[in-house]
Parts: C-alpha cells; structure tokens; sequence
C-alpha cells in the first residue's frame, strides 16, 4: 500500500510517496519517490 508521508526538517515541510510491506512480523516503510516541498495535488499512479 503507497501512501503520502510528510516529513518536517527545520521550518520546511517535505512529501514523499512511501510504501509499506511486511517483512516477518515487521511493517518496513520503503521510500519510493520524493515530491516536493508543496502539497501534492494529484499524483499519477497512486
């Protein structure tokens, strides 16, 4: 399942598309793309 993190670093604020899998009996967050410093609209693909 993909989904859109939002990550803060200092003043700024940062999305990236992130996936979640299970490994054993962990949920593992892989980083897929980054998409900018403005608030995604419409992402194609997810």
């Amino acid at each position: 399942m993909a989904f859109i993190r939002k990550r803060k670093r200092g003043n700024r604020v940062y999305y990236e598309l992130v996936e979640s899998k299970r490994q054993g009996k962990k949920v593992v967050q892989k980083f897929i793309r980054y998409l900018g410093t403005s608030k995604p609209e419409n992402i194609p693909g997810v």
